[in-house]
């Protein structure tokens, strides 16, 4: 499935920004795991309009979703017996009397741990509406707990912040984005769209294809949601459906050897064999990236070899 198309997959977006990490750490070390729920409650009724209060409150909420629960390979819950727990190839099984593999241990979010974490930063957000961090951390919270539906309006509301805060969209400790506006959107829409890609079912690939096309009409001189919107074709096999995005996309970014290599790609299962010559051929001129064009020039060398 992922070779189907080539993708730039992108850092996973966290609620935890590197620095909140640590502020976090320091915070439960200095007050004790203990004391953190009084000290984070006391700390937003003095200081109310301090942000980091409400985002540590987060943090701490979401800690306390974590846990986990056993269940049989099939899914349910495993009869009363003796078991025992063993590390094979890097996942922890549950082993049953037999000594046969009897189920596994998988993550059981608490649902109150999430609602409380977006109580949280959506109060937040109510006062810092600018606040770019907080919509990815609201969004990467309702993942956690796999609410999908509000995962996805968490990422329209953040569009929406992105076009009424234009100008004014802030980060972490209300520090300045590291890159343009619409770049920065476009480029945390395409990471959240690709943690869907990588999940490899049917109704994450659904996800997938609904955050891409906020993708494009949020960013539509990006080429990152057309190119997504195409992955996603490719999926469906759909590639008649994936020529015209990939086509805008190489308009709009005529620098971008990933895009060309993909237009490129599709010609060729179209069968439109010069027009996979000429977008091979500009990967190769654009010389941007050697691993694109080594695989431009082993395509374009494949199609010259003579057929037996």
């Amino acid at each position: 499935m992922k070779a189907m198309l080539a993708t730039v997959l992108l850092a996973a977006v966290t609620l935890h920004a590197s620095d909140y990490v640590q502020d976090y750490k320091a915070l439960k070390e200095k007050v004790g795991k203990e004391n953190l729920d009084k000290t984070l409650a006391d700390w937003r009724k003095k200081d109310p309009d301090n942000p980091d209060a409400w985002i540590l409150s987060a943090n701490w909420a979401l800690e306390q979703s974590d846990g986990v629960k056993v269940r049989s390979n099939n899914g349910p819950a495993l009869p009363q017996g003796k078991y025992s727990l063993e590390l094979r190839d890097d996942k922890m099984v549950v082993i049953g009397p037999d000594g046969k593999p009897a189920g596994d241990i998988v993550a059981d979010p608490s649902r109150v741990g999430i609602l409380k974490a977006a109580w949280f930063i959506s109060e937040g957000l109510k006062k810092w509406p600018y606040r770019a961090d907080m919509y990815c951390g609201l969004a990467t919270v309702y993942a956690r707990g796999q609410m999908w539906p509000e995962h996805v309006e968490a990422l329209r509301a953040f569009v929406d912040a992105a076009q009424s805060q234009k100008g004014k969209l802030r980060w972490c400790h209300d520090e300045p984005l590291d890159e343009p506006e619409g770049e920065f959107l476009a480029d945390k829409l395409h990471g959240f769209a690709h943690e869907q890609f990588e999940l490899e079912n049917k109704a994450a690939d659904q996800r997938f294809f609904e955050i891409a096309q906020i993708l494009v009409r949020a960013c539509p001189k990006c080429p990152k949601g057309y190119n997504d919107l195409a992955v996603y074709h490719g999926l469906t096999k759909n590639w008649k459906a994936a020529q015209p995005v990939l086509e805008k996309a190489s308009a709009i970014a005529p620098d971008d050897a990933l895009v060309w290599i993909n237009l490129g790609d599709n010609c060729a299962r179209l069968g439109k064999a010069d027009a996979a010559r000429k977008a091979y051929q500009h990967v190769i001129e654009l010389r941007s990236d050697e691993a694109l064009v080594k695989d431009a020039q082993a395509k374009l060398d494949a199609m010259d070899k003579p057929k037996r």
